[in-house]
Order: structure tokens, then sequence, then C-alpha cells
């Protein structure tokens, strides 16, 4: 199962758990992070105008878990700039997940 948040990690943010989900119904594997893949014309000098990345421009987090279990727990995300203590969230988000059936035949909600 993935959840995928707009994210631009160029401000320092990124979208981590708020708390562990219920470990007997999904677990946490991990994440990554894709740029929008944006670029602007640049002037190169004499070889002309080049695609060039957009700094900031940002992209999409991704966040994988997998399922383990019937029943359903709730995950809770906050988007902060993680050395920042206390962190102060700049947006926050939450998933319910339900699992009709755990038994990897295509039921799972």
């Amino acid at each position: 199962m993935e959840i995928s948040l707009e994210a631009n990690p160029t401000t320092g943010f990124s979208w981590e758990l708020s708390g562990p989900p219920e470990t007997a119904i999904v677990r946490f594997l991990g994440g990554d992070y894709e740029s929008r893949g944006e670029t602007a014309e640049v002037d190169e000098g004499e070889d002309g105008d080049a695609p060039a990345p957009v700094v900031g421009g940002g992209g999409v987090q991704r966040l994988r878990f997998q399922v383990v279990g019937a029943g359903a727990t709730t995950v809770q995300l906050r988007y902060v700039q993680p050395w920042v203590d206390p962190p102060e969230p700049a947006a926050t988000s939450s998933f319910t997940i339900r699992v009709s059936n755990a038994g990897g035949d295509g039921d799972d909600e």
C-alpha cells in the first residue's frame, strides 16, 4: 500500500509519521521522493538554450506500508522540518486504513 503526497524537500520539509500505525494491521516500510521533473529554458552560451531543473519545483513523496492483518488503523502524517525541535508541522494529513482480508487475494480495501 502506498500514500503519495505533494512535497518539496528543497524547503527542508518532508512527510513523516506522527506516530506508528497499528502494527498488527500495517507495517511502515519507508518511502522515497520523486521530483516532478520541471525544467526551464536557460541560456547556455554558444550552445543555445537547454532545459535545466527548476530549483524548488517540488514533487511527490511516497510512503509505503505492508498490510499484515485485518482490521482498521489510522496513519497520521505531519509535514515538518525534522531538525526543528519540537517540529512544527506546516501541514498534517490523516488516513484511515481498513483491511477486510489480509490474505492477499485482492479483497483489501
